[in-house]
């Protein structure tokens, strides 16, 4: 899968609904993201407008036309997108933790993890080795 997701800092929450609706001629697969962002999964819009770089640059032109401001990032999962795009597209490691906008990031800091790529490197619980394993194995 490839998901774009657009951030638009200091939109008007009323306006997220009608740019969700033009996006919509782009793929079927948009999610409001409030209350300034948008993701939209375009595998398989891809061909038709002529790759991923096409896609991009016809909504970065889209949203120009109709003067808003948006940062934009692509990534295999629409979190990962959504962080790239309000960290200016830096690596997904590389991004500060305030992308993510959890509720616990003064616990976060206070034990010495400042980017998402030291939340990424913490262990996982045994409870979640488990099911990270029992997700990885292919199906009968």
């Amino acid at each position: 899968m490839l998901w774009v997701a657009l951030h638009f800092p200091g939109l008007p929450a009323a306006m997220l609904e009608s740019i969700a609706a033009w996006a919509c001629q782009f793929t079927p697969k948009v999610a409001l993201e409030p209350p300034d962002g948008l993701l939209i999964e375009v595998e398989g819009s891809l061909r038709y407008f002529g790759g991923e770089h096409a896609l991009v640059g016809a909504l970065e032109t889209g949203l120009a036309e109709m003067q808003i401001a948006a940062a934009l990032a692509t990534a295999p999962t629409p979190r990962a997108a959504l962080w790239r795009a309000r960290g200016a597209n830096l690596p997904l490691t590389e991004l500060p933790l305030s992308v993510m906008r959890v509720e616990d990031e003064a616990f976060f800091r206070g034990i010495g993890v400042a980017t998402v790529g030291e939340v990424l490197a913490l262990p996982l619980r045994p409870g979640d080795r488990r099911r990270a394993r029992s997700r990885a194995r292919p199906q009968a």
